[in-house]
């Protein structure tokens, strides 16, 4: 083996040692986003899930807001805005 192909092995087993280093940190990162990503999903899904109850909830509150001033301070505090029939005309809650 000459000299020029010692160097060029050992320069080929050197680019090769880091494409081996940088796909297995790239395995990580893609594995790290990956859960990352499923976190998010598993997030939007329980709000899908939660935002009809949170709906009706809203809706009954509004309801009694009439009659309980507490829960009229309810819905001012944590901002929803409901919109029901009311003897067939549209009624705003703050």
């Amino acid at each position: 083996m000459t000299r020029w192909q010692f160097h060029a092995l050992n320069a080929t087993c050197l680019v090769l040692v880091l494409t081996i280093g940088l796909q297995y940190w790239l395995g990580q990162r893609v594995q790290a986003l990956n859960i990352q990503a499923l976190r998010a999903q598993n997030i939007v899904s329980n709000a899908r899930q939660v935002e009809p109850v949170l709906r009706r909830m809203s809706m009954r509150i509004a309801e009694l807001s009439d009659t309980e001033p507490a829960l009229r301070d309810l819905l001012i505090k944590y901002g929803m805005k409901v919109t029901l029939n009311v003897d067939g005309k549209q009624k705003n809650y703050p």
